[in-house]
């Protein structure tokens, strides 16, 4: 496994670097072996050039070059006299590649590697009397000495191999090393134990940057540590304050919490039902045959209500109790949440309101029926007396006609639904039906005197005179309510006639 941890990073960097110091090294190594192979070429051929320059003057002009030309040594003998012309030369083809002589006078010494068309050649000069000078010349090696690339590439692979087992124990090393760092980090902080940037901060010592990618995630973990701290706040404070008796348990019988007022009323101690099975309910408050109605709840995901069920009290009276229960899934085991309402109040309550309303049931049928004789005696006289009553809202709709209007008209309830059909069957002319209508819907509290042309049973006309006066009802919730009441007066009674300038004319009669 390679993760770019700090440490496999310096592996790869250090493993890159040996390797460029190795080949340079190597490189500047072998050239270094060539140059020093010309130097000693040169070297050499200087030694020789002086050793048979003092053999010529020893022998004199009578020995030749040849004389000293060997296979084993390489290059050529020149011999220059002294105006640099070519006297003799062991290799004619090496001695006529360049002019050695004027090329020994610009070197600083009389032994050195130069460059020439024909390529790198180590040549020496040594003087002879006369002014002559003999010039030993040999091509340097283009070839490294035997075995020599050999040893230096061996050692650079060897080098270079060593590196590479280093880098692969250490990468073998740290990656085991980072996956457990990794799997150790992601542990600690699923506990939420921990700080998560603090463990952040001592993995990224060892993890680097691997370390920064779990931010997002204690991140997140901060936030649904403290959401899950202010549920279960909440949760607590439910518990505490719930005036209902609760009771949490698992669907296999095991008891897990129950709440203040559950132990108040049943008086049982909390070791007895926390962590307990449901069995130890059995005497006040019997849960086993509803654990069929929670996993139904479960499988629907819906609260089942508005179960009659009873719970036994610290003083052994039966309560009865409404049951809601819900189930659900916590940490993996589905649970059932049990609530009983208690309703031994409102049970009382309801004996209580059911008694008083048989009570007050009576005394309404006797005050209706007292009221009911009453209005039915005073009806019959006021209609006996052609009293004419009319009801009308504030819309102008009909809610009341006496017999001494359906006397008077001819015309029963149903046929006068509203003010407007009122006022054309009492027989006004469109003149005083009109100032009829303007004096009804005024605030005006003077009566008023109409006119009103009736048919009779006989089919004839009969102008009848009727003083009306109108009463704004004051009960309660019928403030709306209008009401007219006519009495009839006998035609040889004077009352003021209605004028035909358009005002009604009024006389106040003391109603």
């Amino acid at each position: 496994m390679l993760s770019p941890t700090p440490a496999v990073r310096a592996a790869i960097s250090g493993l890159v670097v040996v390797t460029v110091i190795a080949v340079v090294g190597a490189a500047l190594h072998l050239q270094g072996i060539q140059s020093q192979a010309a130097d000693a070429l040169a070297a050499s051929l200087g030694t020789k050039a002086g050793t048979v320059a003092t053999a010529l003057q020893t022998s004199g002009p009578r020995v030749g070059l040849a004389t000293f030309a060997t296979p084993e040594q390489p290059g050529a003998l020149v011999m220059y006299d002294r105006a640099g012309r070519v006297v003799e030369a062991t290799d004619a083809e090496v001695g006529a590649l360049a002019d050695w002589f004027r090329t020994v006078d610009a070197l600083p010494g009389t032994v050195a590697v130069v460059d020439t068309e024909a390529g790198a050649y180590a040549l020496a000069a040594s003087s002879l009397p006369g002014g002559g000078r003999l010039v030993a010349v040999a091509p340097t090696p283009d070839h490294l000495p035997d075995g020599e690339l050999l040893r230096t590439v061996v050692a650079a692979v060897a080098l270079w191999g060593l590196l590479v087992g280093v880098f692969i124990v250490m990468t073998w090393y740290t990656g085991p090393r980072t996956a457990n760092q990794l799997a150790l980090l992601g542990e600690r902080m699923a506990q939420g134990d921990a700080d998560g940037d603090a463990l952040i901060r001592h993995s990224a010592v060892w993890l680097g940057a691997l370390a920064e990618a779990f931010q997002p995630v204690a991140d997140r973990f901060r936030q649904l540590r403290l959401h899950a701290r202010d549920v279960d706040q909440h949760v607590a404070a439910l518990y505490q304050i719930n005036p209902h008796y609760v009771v949490l348990c698992t669907q296999d019988g095991e008891i897990v919490e129950a709440n203040p007022a559950f132990y108040a009323v049943t008086g049982l101690p909390i070791a007895a039902v926390r962590g307990g099975r449901i069995e130890a309910l059995q005497e006040t408050f019997p849960i086993g045959p509803l654990m069929e109605l929670g996993k139904r709840s479960l499988k629907e995901a819906s609260a089942i209500t508005g179960i009659e069920y009873a719970i036994i009290d610290r003083d052994d009276e039966t309560r009865p109790v409404e049951v809601s229960l819900r189930g659900f899934t916590l940490d993996g085991r589905p649970m059932v949440l049990f609530q009983a309402t208690d309703q031994s109040r409102q049970k009382t309550l309801e004996r209580r309101v059911n008694a008083f309303s048989d009570t007050l049931d009576l005394m309404v049928d006797q005050r209706v029926h007292q009221l009911t004789a009453g209005q039915q005696t005073l009806k019959r006289v006021l209609d006996a007396a052609g009293v004419i009553v009319a009801s009308f809202d504030a819309g102008g709709a009909t809610s009341r006609w006496s017999g001494g209007a359906v006397a008077l008209t001819g015309q029963p309830l149903s046929a006068v639904p509203h003010f407007a059909a009122a006022t054309q069957v009492l027989g006004l002319s469109p003149t005083e039906r009109t100032a009829f209508t303007q004096w009804f819907w005024s605030l005006s509290q003077e009566p008023f005197v109409g006119r009103h042309g009736v048919i009779g049973r006989d089919g004839a006309t009969r102008t009848r005179q009727i003083i009306w006066q109108r009463v704004d009802a004051d009960m309660a919730g019928r403030s709306d309510l209008r009401t007219l009441i006519g009495v009839e007066v006998p035609a040889y009674v004077e009352m003021p006639a209605y004028g035909g300038d358009g005002d009604a004319r009024s006389l106040r009669l003391g109603v």
